[in-house]
């Protein structure tokens, strides 16, 4: 059965609710399958939960992937990652880095042994193994490590988008405020700044889907590992 599957992690945020909208509205895609640490409900079309113990994918995501290679059914997967949290939210700088590097690698990782034809992460503005701030040198980290990664079979891109606008579930008191900030000194956002606008999270759901189409389908020899920022240029 030749169908196109998206497998989804970090559905429940604010990106990854955006992608899923999407996803499930695109009639190229034939099943959503959203991977979340306990049951939601989305109440989209093609879209189905499905529960994983993420420390488990961590230690073994080739496990995981066994377990779930019958979801697949040998159809064409896209994978796509919004999975991200805070230092705050997290609680500490290891717990942030077990999200933010340990999950998304070892989602790669499974994805990769599921065969996927490509992977599409949100990653940061600024992202840089070698930055001096922590959050940025480990989504850097994550980037360097997942395109290592990359190949004729396995095609990767990362969006990094700066701040996200849109109705958050939980509350960020200090992201609201950066915000609002971001918004009043738009107009001297511009040139190499431009990427530092705040972008809405149906913007970066909307470029994981279309660079995910032109990744695909480009001739192997041309693969290379693509790195997007949303910005009002771009849609």
């Amino acid at each position: 059965m030749n169908i196109k599957v998206a497998i989804v992690l970090g559905a429940t945020g604010l990106t990854g609710r955006a992608l899923l909208a999407r996803l499930s509205a695109d009639p190229r895609y034939d099943e959503v399958i959203a991977l979340v640490r306990k049951p939601v409900e989305f109440g989209l079309p093609k879209v189905d939960t499905q529960v994983i113990d993420f420390d488990a994918m961590v230690r073994d995501p080739l496990a995981v992937a066994e377990e779930l290679r019958a979801l697949i059914d040998g159809g064409i997967v896209q994978a796509f990652c919004c999975l991200g949290t805070t230092i705050k939210a997290a609680g500490s700088q290891e717990a942030f880095r077990r999200v933010d590097f340990d999950d998304v690698v070892a989602f790669a990782e499974m994805v990769r042994a599921l065969k996927a034809k490509h992977l599409g992460i949100v990653s940061a503005v600024g992202a840089n193994a070698s930055s001096r701030v922590f959050y940025s040198r480990v989504k850097g980290e994550m980037e360097d490590t997942v395109s290592e990664m990359r190949g004729k079979a396995f095609r990767v891109h990362f969006v990094r988008p700066s701040l996200l606008d849109g109705l958050r579930t939980d509350d960020r008191p200090s992201e609201r405020i950066a915000l609002k900030t971001t918004k009043f000194l738009k107009p001297l956002l511009i040139g190499p700044l431009r990427r530092y606008r705040a972008v809405s999270a149906d913007a970066v759901a909307a470029t994981l889907v279309r660079v995910a189409h032109e990744t695909i389908n480009r001739t192997p020899q041309h693969v290379r590992g693509l790195i997007v920022t949303p910005s009002e240029n771009i849609f």
